[in-house]
């Protein structure tokens, strides 16, 4: 891991306030964005929950781990374990599935609610989302996902590999996104 983007994202967060931010970012950059945001909530005080829809918590938790970055400070809300068969550590919260979006939406929901004063909200992946459920219903999600966090002035942080970015398409983001960043 090159941790091109390690800094860089806490930096790009800080500087944009709070809103909804969609990251673009290649298949090697992924585990860099994702600790640089942790990162980010963790030096920042703010209550993060990362809604994992691309891999089951025991497997987050672990390559977290072998990166030293430490993510105690983080709720998880994860949609992959059920769907796998994976185990559980009985710490997150689970979805049975990504398909599951209003649930997903109501943890969610219920982290916002339990947390005193602006959060940090990190989606992992668009593209599973985008596996799991349709386009109209994945920006249908991102649009709600969006309501909530402008309300609360809430900050969100969603993670797409540039494919997602062109299957949604970036004009789509870009309308529910307060800011698109692109990371080369």
């Amino acid at each position: 891991m090159a941790d091109r983007h390690l800094s860089e994202v806490p930096t790009l967060l800080q500087e944009s306030g709070t809103g909804f931010f969609s990251f673009t970012l290649d298949h090697d950059d992924y585990y860099d964005v994702m600790r640089g945001a942790l990162r980010y909530g963790r030096e920042a005080g703010m209550p993060t929950t990362l809604f994992s829809s691309s891999m089951p918590e025991a497997v987050l938790i672990s390559m977290m781990a072998q990166l030293e970055e430490p993510i105690d400070h983080a709720e998880m809300i994860d949609c992959m374990s059920d769907l796998v068969m994976s185990p559980k550590s009985g710490d997150a919260r689970h979805v049975e599935s990504p398909r599951l979006l209003e649930m997903a939406l109501l943890e969610i929901r219920r982290s916002l609610r339990a947390a005193e004063g602006p959060s940090l909200i990190i989606v992992d992946s668009v593209n599973s989302l985008l596996i799991h459920n349709s386009k109209p219903r994945t920006m249908a999600f991102l649009e709600a996902l969006y309501s909530h966090v402008a309300r609360g002035g809430h900050t969100l942080a969603l993670l797409h590999m540039r494919e997602a970015g062109e299957e949604i398409g970036i004009p789509n983001l870009r309308l529910i996104s307060d800011r698109v960043l692109v990371l080369e």
